[in-house]
């Protein structure tokens, strides 16, 4: 059957809907970044991220009305008093993930340094950075609404319906969204140079699961966005950037287990958010579980 006894589709294709949004989504991107006469591979991409940001906002703004009965602020993208502080911090944390995996992979000399930008050189990357830091914006604003607000959300009630426990619920949840998150960004996602398929899948699930782990404690995505910010900013531009430009540009070289995007500094890096997470979590709401509107949602559901 499609449709629950709450007149809605079933979990599992209100979260089909939602993945199957955001790939659309990632198509008209492409498609304006192609059909706009645009010079510039960071106003490019910039482009092409809002263009995706922007028709996933509204595909998802539609079906979580009709189909889901509800707005896109149930799915914790909800503008409170603490939003753009807790953005910030994530960001902050986001780009300590990389540089952990910096540090870690240059004592285990899985990358050499190419280059450093001198000092004197920085202010004029500082527009480059600008324009890559609105497409990260973009980036994080889309892929957090959809895998940890709608797919994370709907699955938890999902499995709730089943009359199976809250804390099972959750991590249920949470475990999926994350392989889902992996299994995108790994196997069908960018590989860079001398990673593996399964490196980038361990890699990307785990990152997948810390975002979800700052959504289940805050029940906003404003935290999670800003981890996702941080992380891809500070790897494409700042730490472990192979390309130009950027503040430090390196050559990988090809060590599975320790190569520093899919291997055990990028690891190290995502335990150390965790923690972080964990203690700012704990010191703004004294507590670390589970937001009581995420619980809510599914102790309603549980009976």
């Amino acid at each position: 059957m499609v449709f629950g006894e709450d007149g809605r589709p079933r979990a599992v294709y209100r979260a089909t809907v939602a993945v199957l949004i955001g790939i659309v989504g990632l198509i008209v991107g492409d498609a304006a970044a192609t059909l706009l006469p645009i010079e510039g591979g960071e106003l490019k991409q910039a482009v092409q991220s809002v263009a995706s940001a922007v028709a996933v906002l509204s595909g998802l703004a539609v079906t979580a009305h009709y189909f889901d009965h509800r707005s896109l602020a149930d799915y914790g993208f909800k503008q409170t008093r603490g939003w753009v502080v807790n953005v910030i911090v994530g960001g902050f944390a986001g780009v300590t993930v990389v540089g952990v995996a910096f540090g870690v992979g240059m004592v285990a000399r899985s990358f050499r340094v190419v280059e450093v930008a001198p000092v004197a050189d920085v202010s004029s990357l500082l527009p480059a950075l600008a324009v890559a830091m609105v497409s990260f914006v973009a980036v994080g604003v889309l892929e957090e609404l959809v895998f940890r607000g709608a797919v994370l959300t709907n699955i938890a009630e999902g499995v709730a319906m089943r009359s199976i426990n809250t804390t099972t619920a959750l991590g249920s949840a949470w475990l999926v969204s994350s392989l889902i998150f992996g299994v995108i960004h790994g196997p069908l996602g960018y590989l860079p140079s001398g990673a593996s398929r399964l490196g980038m899948l361990i890699v990307w699930t785990t990152a997948g699961g810390v975002f979800g782990i700052a959504y289940l404690l805050t029940g906003q995505l404003a935290l999670p966005i800003g981890l996702h910010i941080g992380v891809n900013w500070a790897a494409n531009y700042v730490f472990l950037a192979t390309a130009e430009p950027a503040v430090v540009r390196v050559e990988f070289h090809s060590r599975a287990l320790w190569h520093p995007i899919a291997g055990l500094p990028l690891l190290a890096g995502l335990g150390v958010a965790v923690g972080l997470i964990m203690g700012y979590v704990a010191w703004q709401r004294g507590s670390l579980r589970p937001h009581k509107s995420i619980l809510q949602a599914t102790e309603e559901l549980n009976g």
